[in-house]
């Protein structure tokens, strides 16, 4: 039954993309590892087609949230919960997924063409979308998680960089989600100002930073070590 569902998933975007110009495209299906439970989100980009974020009648399809599992792409500022989306850009497009008894569940893609990459912002993870790819993520049973995921997010700070390195710190931008990871390896604490406020992180320990502009601080005397970071999502 599931095969002859996908099936008909496939059909249905071949039929949609016959009128159609798109730039990107995507059949996920989410599905239970235990129970066998699934649902599916087709989601098509055309930015020639005059789609916008709302909802097109004879191209998007409501979710119907009484589905357990759902899977949906939240649109219109989260005044839409589409099971199929056609609109004028996937970028920072939210995707919501409502869970039923399982705990552990495997997104598999289909359909794919343009480049789609899939954020989730629980596990600090992205994942590059291509037909026959798997994920695999948990959550927790019967709950409604609106921002799980995104798609194609908007990437503040360019490539994963290293600010700086050495025996005592390490400074590290994270690309995917806007923060910056600060790890001291040194024999002394690092002290981070943000204006007039100043916490103490503890030797060797990872932290994520929240928007704002730092001083950080290693050493003590003259050996003081100061670097700015400044952290915008």
């Amino acid at each position: 039954m599931k095969k002859i569902f996908l099936s008909l998933a496939a059909i249905a975007l071949s039929m949609s993309m016959a009128a159609i110009t798109p730039t990107a495209t995507a059949v996920i299906t989410m599905t239970g590892d235990v129970s066998g439970s699934y649902d599916v989100l087709t989601l098509v980009e055309s930015t020639t087609d005059g789609f916008t974020d709302g909802y097109e009648n004879g191209y998007d399809v409501y979710q119907v949230l009484a589905n357990i599992p759902s899977i949906y792409a939240v649109c219109g500022s989260g005044a839409y919960r589409f099971a199929t989306s056609m609109t004028n850009s996937l970028t920072d497009n939210p995707i919501g997924i409502k869970t039923g008894t399982d705990t552990e569940y495997t997104m598999s893609f289909a359909s794919v063409t343009g480049t789609i990459k899939l954020y989730d912002l629980v596990e600090s993870k992205v994942v590059t979308l291509a037909s026959g790819d798997e994920y695999h993520f948990t959550a927790a049973a019967s709950s409604t998680i609106e921002n799980r995921f995104v798609i194609n997010k908007t990437i503040v700070g360019g490539n994963l960089e290293t600010c700086f390195t050495g025996t005592e710190l390490q400074i590290k931008n994270n690309p995917y989600f806007g923060k910056v990871i600060i790890t001291n390896n040194s024999t002394s604490a690092v002290h981070e100002y943000e204006y007039a406020a100043e916490t103490t992180i503890n030797m060797s320990n990872e932290v994520e930073y929240p928007n704002g502009t730092y001083t950080v601080q290693v050493g003590s005397g003259a050996n003081i070590r100061k670097f700015i970071v400044t952290i915008a999502r």
